[in-house]
């Protein structure tokens, strides 16, 4: 019984500490991102505070990665 609590400790341990891997997310299609929407912008964000977002002086709009990408945008380079 000791070993079988110490193999569930052991494997809780990695899978909490396992790595999040950015890719397998940017290939789901209900990862949300932020655009800002005006003639000009081209590149979508993670998170709203982003660098490159708060240059926007227009409407800020959270939509869908897939969205993003059928509308043109791009990984943001501070993002990237």
């Amino acid at each position: 019984m000791k070993s079988f609590i110490l193999s569930l400790s052991i494997v809780g341990m990695y899978l909490l500490n396992a790595p999040v891997s950015r890719d397998r997310a940017l290939t789901t299609n209900f990862v949300a991102v932020y655009i800002c929407v005006n003639k000009t912008a081209s590149k979508y964000h993670y998170t709203q505070s982003c660098t490159g977002l708060n240059r926007c002086s227009h409407k800020i709009e959270k939509v869908s990665i897939s969205d993003a990408k059928n509308r043109g945008y791009s990984l943001c380079g501070f993002e990237d």
